[in-house]
């Protein structure tokens, strides 16, 4: 008579037995993992069973495989693979939590959480039991086993593992097995779809491998290539006993320069013809004799490139040099002919201090149009003009030599700034009457008193500043009209008094439009310029003028840059 710890051995035995039986039996996975579901099924009277696997990058259990014994729970089926559990949710969750078989006696039971309890209860499956499912190092997933009512005594708890552990097992196997051909296959899928050509020989030489990049660079089938000698096939003869001693060398355990290194060398294609190839070779070391992976690439349309861009570079050296020789030639061209514009030295004038400064705007190459002088009109009158000639270039150098020359003549005869400058007026429109314009200033001091007068006349340039000995700033007026534009330009002469330690500040408009900052310098910002300046020497004012106009780097400027400052002295009378 048997005892009833008896009967839990032979229920174990037969179980694991007939899951034993239904894997060698099965011909593929599916019904392998079907019948084990089958006879986990029927060792508790199962009518429907479950099978969840884990989703590893998800962290969630998925439906992936189920046994029905018999029609009718579509319902609970179809419920069941449109689902999905983390971790401790839902009896898988709860499951994959424990780690151990779970029993849920009554699925309609609120406390157990059962979110298919409908569909389940609908054709009678009441009761459910979850087993986990682990494999030699981590969890796997559950199986879930549905029947009419939980038993009385449920089968030992045991066998329900050791069969579930089988289960775990197999599946683990199979999903090594199919990493390991997904793996192969990606391997050949990489080395078929390669643009390189990827040859495989043993240590005869022997081609073992031959990839399609391979056939259409060296115009060989992988047929006829596999178990040719490589040094034979592609390798030019005088390069092939190099090469069988070099193997050679490296198969008996010598070292080798020319592993894993990127080297360039010659092949040849089945027609005989040689061309370059990149080759790297790699050692592939297994119990019996190594194998060498040789990855070639044919590089032919690369050195042309090389070489047509190595020309290319020289040449395009050559025309740099040439060019920066035109630039450099230009500049000092211009440079000389603008020198030729301005006076070579300012005259020394007793009872004043003078200054006067220049900078080109844009590249330097041109002339430019702005210009400024001062001369002796009689024992005692000095005349001065700072002006601003429309363009760049050989028509702007004309027009300026036009407009210093022709004021130098007229103040001979005119008296006053006002008709010098109608005098210039009148040149331009008869020299230069399409489009000969320009602005000037034109000044006339008298130093014959105790103290200085001065006459100006503005025709379109920016306003005069008169710096004060005692700090303020004023501007002279009114602009007037451009000249060169009209027969009658509006012109008018306006009397200033220079006391001692009093500046005349003229510039051009480059000064004022000069860049500064996010804006440009403005007349505001150049009155402020002159009102930190009080009792400076001209030739300081002149310096604190070109650091805000053009910097102490000399930035590029837009416009050219000029001005001319007359100060008299205070020091010795004038």
């Amino acid at each position: 008579m048997s005892k009833p710890g008896d009967r839990a051995e032979v229920v174990e035995r037969t179980g694991e037995e007939a899951a034993l039986v239904a894997l060698l039996e099965a011909p593929s996975t599916e019904e392998a993992t079907r019948n084990l579901l089958a006879r986990l099924g029927r060792l508790i009277d199962a009518r429907y069973a479950v099978l969840w696997t884990l989703d590893e990058a998800a962290e969630l259990l998925r439906w992936a495989a189920h046994w029905v014994a018999e029609p009718g729970v579509e319902a609970l089926a179809n419920a069941s693979q449109r689902l999905s559990f983390p971790r401790a949710q839902g009896v898988p969750g709860r499951t994959w939590d424990a780690g151990r078989v779970v029993w849920i006696p009554d699925v309609l039971d609120p406390q157990s959480h059962f979110v298919r309890s409908q569909s389940a209860a609908e054709v009678n499956l009441n009761a459910v039991a979850a087993i986990p499912i682990y494999g030699r190092q981590s969890f796997l997933g559950v199986v879930e086993l549905f029947v009419e009512q939980a038993p009385e005594e449920p089968p030992a708890l045991h066998t329900l593992n050791t069969i579930g552990q089988i289960l775990g097992a197999y599946l683990e196997r199979r999903r090594v097995e199919q990493r390991l051909a997904a793996s192969e296959d990606l391997r050949t899928a990489m080395v078929n779809a390669s643009l390189d050509c990827v040859i495989t020989i043993d240590c005869d030489s022997r081609i073992i491998d031959f990839n399609p990049a391979a056939e259409r660079t060296f115009g060989h089938s992988r047929e006829y290539a596999v178990g040719s000698s490589i040094a034979d096939l592609i390798i030019p003869p005088e390069y092939r006993a190099a090469h069988y001693s070099a193997i050679a060398r490296v198969c008996e355990g010598g070292k080798s320069r020319l592993l894993d290194r990127r080297i360039e060398l010659e092949a040849m294609r089945g027609d005989g013809v040689r061309f370059p190839v990149e080759l790297t070779l790699t050692r592939i070391d297994r119990p019996e004799k190594p194998l060498f992976v040789g990855f070639l690439r044919d590089i032919t349309e690369r050195q042309q490139t090389q070489k047509s861009l190595a020309q290319l570079l020289q040449r395009e050296q050559e025309a740099r040099v040439r060019a920066e020789q035109a630039e450099q030639r230009a500049r000092r061209i211009a440079a000389t002919l603008q020198r030729s514009l301005l006076p070579p030295v300012l005259p020394a004038i007793a009872g004043l201090d003078i200054a006067a400064g220049f900078h080109a705007g844009g590249e330097g190459t041109e002339v430019g149009g702005d210009f400024y002088d001062i001369f002796a009109t009689g024992p005692h009158s000095w005349s001065w003009v700072i002006g601003d000639v429309c363009g760049k270039g050989a028509e702007a150098a004309s027009l300026t030599a036009l407009a210093r020359y022709t004021i130098r003549a007229a103040t001979i005869h005119e008296p006053e700034p006002s008709d010098v400058l109608r005098v210039l007026n009148d040149a331009l429109l008869r020299e230069q009457p399409a489009s000969g314009f320009l602005t000037a200033i034109m000044g006339r001091l008298d130093l014959s008193g105790s103290s200085a007068r001065m006459s100006v006349a503005i025709g379109g340039h920016p306003p005069l500043l008169i710096l004060r000995a005692d700090g303020e700033v004023e501007g002279i007026g009114p602009s007037g009209t451009l000249l060169g534009a009209i027969p009658e330009p509006k012109l008018v002469d306006s009397e200033v008094v220079l006391e001692r330690g009093d500046t005349v500040v003229a510039y051009t408009d480059g000064v004022i439009e000069a860049r500064v900052g996010d804006g440009r310098l403005e007349l505001e910002g150049l009155i402020e310029v002159l009102r930190g300046r009080k009792g400076a020497r001209a030739t300081e004012i002149g310096r604190a003028i070109e650091e805000a106009a053009v910097g102490t780097v000399r930035r590029a400027t837009d416009d050219d840059v000029a001005f001319l400052i007359i100060r008299l002295r205070d020091d010795q009378p004038v």
